[in-house]
């Protein structure tokens, strides 16, 4: 049996990811693993690298970071992570915060 899943594809235009294609029609989805991004903000001194980004990835679904070199695509992958620490929004893993755990305890 193969699995089915919708990529949807994500663009970083300016510092804030926009959804640019979903398909509703996601197939057989894993029963955890769905993602939740609010209100991310990340600086680096003076530079605001992301600014209010909000991502939901569906259990069972890929998606694609799109976006010029230095727009925050690494830094919200380190953040979801665990890697990085955000200064201000919440990053959710099957419902549960995961912002003060440490990258071993998500999953």
């Amino acid at each position: 049996m193969a699995l089915v899943s919708t990529t949807r594809e994500i663009e970083t235009m300016g510092n804030a990811p926009q959804v640019l294609n979903n398909s509703e029609d996601g197939g057989p989805a894993a029963s955890r693993g769905r993602v939740l991004v609010r209100g991310l903000l990340k600086s680096f001194g003076e530079t605001h690298v992301l600014k209010g980004v909000d991502l939901d990835i569906r259990a069972g679904e890929f998606i694609t970071v799109l976006g010029p070199s230095g727009c925050g695509k690494t830094t919200l992958m380190r953040i979801i992570a665990g890697l990085e620490r955000q200064d201000d929004g919440s990053v959710e893993i099957d419902g549960r915060p995961v912002d003060a755990l440490r990258p071993d305890e998500r999953d």
